[in-house]
């Protein structure tokens, strides 16, 4: 069964989207427009072990796919990794869409969310997203100093072959990055780029203007 994009986009309505790179903001930028504005934080990330639970071989095959170890996990070639994590970002939207749909109905919701900008013009409006992006080089220096990452880089570390792997997991980032880079300049959708005169205050006003959201 497939649900109209109108739909969609009405249930959705209460909903703001922040995608894009990592290391573009978004988690910084949802939990300040959380605890700022009231809304509802969800983070999908800490939604995929629920998810998982939810999820099937049959339906779900790139999440649910397994591997036998992380040697093999983080050596894949970079091209594969990186779609890998696309497709399986793009099973679990289903299942986020239909949580902010609940939880969107008495209340307002920001989310920090992976999906690219063809797929969010299906359920979303241009002025409920907004993508927070980085160059390859801010993802490569910064990623693994953030909360939850520290864990990713000690593991590659722990590998057999350290910086040969923290290469290829590096070469993944910036094939995806960048690929995920032209699909947001092609779009016409609004997007913030990370550079080295950014701040939180200048992309949080950003952010606010392009959302129609005024302090009380």
């Amino acid at each position: 069964m497939n649900i109209s994009n109108n739909i969609l986009k009405h249930h959705l309505k209460n909903v703001y989207f922040l995608a894009g790179t990592a290391c573009g903001g978004k988690t910084t930028m949802s939990k300040i427009i959380a605890e700022k504005y009231g809304f509802y934080l969800f983070d999908e990330s800490k939604f995929f072990d629920e998810h998982r639970i939810i999820a099937n071989e049959i339906e779900q095959p790139v999440m649910t796919k397994k591997f036998p170890d992380w040697e093999y996990y983080f050596n894949r070639p970079p091209i594969e990794y990186s779609e890998w994590l696309s497709d399986s970002g793009a099973e679990e939207l289903e299942m986020s869409l239909i949580d902010l749909i609940m939880l969107s109905q008495n209340q307002k919701v920001i989310v920090d969310i992976h999906v690219n900008p063809k797929t969010a013009k299906l359920f979303t409006e241009y002025n409920r997203i907004a993508f927070l992006i980085a160059e390859p080089e801010y993802v490569i220096r910064d990623y693994y100093d953030r909360d939850g990452h520290r864990e990713i880089y000690q593991c590659i570390m722990g590998l057999s072959n350290p910086e040969k792997t923290l290469e290829n997991v590096n070469n993944m980032f910036v094939y995806g990055t960048n690929k995920m880079l032209r699909s947001i300049y092609d779009s016409g959708m609004f997007y913030i780029k990370r550079d080295g005169n950014s701040t939180v205050e200048k992309t949080l006003a950003l952010l606010e203007e392009h959302f129609g959201l005024y302090p009380k």
